[in-house]
C-alpha cells in the first residue's frame, strides 16, 4: 500500500511540475514562432523597399537618358531629312544617329537595344550591343510595334 501511495504521489507531483513547464514551453515556442515571423515580415519589407528604389532610380536614370537622346541634334537633323524626303540627308544622318547610340549603349551598359522608330513604327536606326561592342543595323527594319498585343520589357537591375 506504501507504494501505492508514493506512486501516486510521485505522479501527482511529476504532473504538477510538467503541466507548469509544458505550458510554458509551448507559450515560449508560440511567442519565438510570432517573433520570428515578424522579423522576416520586416526584413522582407525591407528587402522590397530597396527593390523598389533601386527601380525607381533605373527608371529615372532611362527617363533622364532618352530625353538626352532626343534632344541631340543628329537627330533632329534625321527628323528633319525623314520630313523633307531628302534620302541622301536621311542616310547621312542615319548612319550618324547610329554612331551616337553605339556609343551610348557601350557607355551605358543596361541598354541592349535601342531603335530609333519612325512615324509608321519602323526602325529607321538600331543598335545592339552587348555592353563591350555594339552593332549597327543598316536598313529599315520593321519593329515589333506592328506586333499585335502588348509589349513585353524585360528589366533587370543589378543587386
Amino acid at each position: 500500500m506504501r507504494a501505492g501511495i508514493r506512486k501516486k504521489l510521485s505522479a501527482t507531483l511529476l504532473g504538477v511540475a510538467l503541466v507548469p513547464i509544458g505550458v510554458l514551453g509551448v507559450y515560449g515556442v508560440y511567442r519565438t514562432m510570432g517573433a520570428l515571423r515578424e522579423m522576416a515580415l520586416e526584413a522582407a519589407g525591407r528587402a522590397a523597399t530597396m527593390k523598389a528604389h533601386r527601380v525607381e532610380d533605373f527608371l529615372q536614370a532611362t527617363q533622364e537618358d532618352m530625353l538626352f537622346l532626343s534632344l541631340i541634334s543628329p537627330l533632329q537633323h534625321l527628323a528633319d531629312a525623314l520630313g523633307a524626303h531628302d534620302t541622301l540627308e536621311v542616310a547621312r544622318w542615319r548612319e550618324e544617329v547610329g554612331n551616337i547610340l553605339a556609343t551610348f549603349s557601350q557607355q551605358r551598359k543596361v541598354y541592349r537595344k535601342l531603335i530609333f522608330l519612325d512615324n509608321r513604327g519602323r526602325g529607321l536606326v538600331q543598335v545592339y550591343s552587348d555592353g563591350r561592342q555594339a552593332w549597327l543595323i543598316r536598313g529599315v527594319v520593321d519593329s515589333t510595334l506592328e506586333v499585335p498585343g502588348p509589349l513585353e520589357y524585360k528589366v533587370e537591375i543589378p543587386d
